[in-house]
């Protein structure tokens, strides 16, 4: 799975999909937050130090709908 694929599951995928993510790198659980305000999402590995920042995200996602 790229990261690509896992933003477009935090965005559009099941909360089983979601909760069930994990780093492409290591297998670890990714983090992931949406900022409501700033429409800013912010996911990545903590282990394997990568974060990756959308803005402008004009649909609210469905990680922040199931939090």
């Amino acid at each position: 799975m790229s990261w690509q694929q896992i933003e477009d599951i935090l965005f559009d995928g099941t909360e089983d999909d979601i909760k069930n993510l994990s780093c492409p790198e290591c297998k670890t659980p990714i983090y992931y937050t949406y900022n409501k305000g700033a429409k800013s999402l912010k996911y990545g590995c903590k282990k394997c130090g990568i974060s990756i920042r959308s803005n402008g995200c004009f649909s609210q996602p469905n990680c922040y709908r199931y939090q």
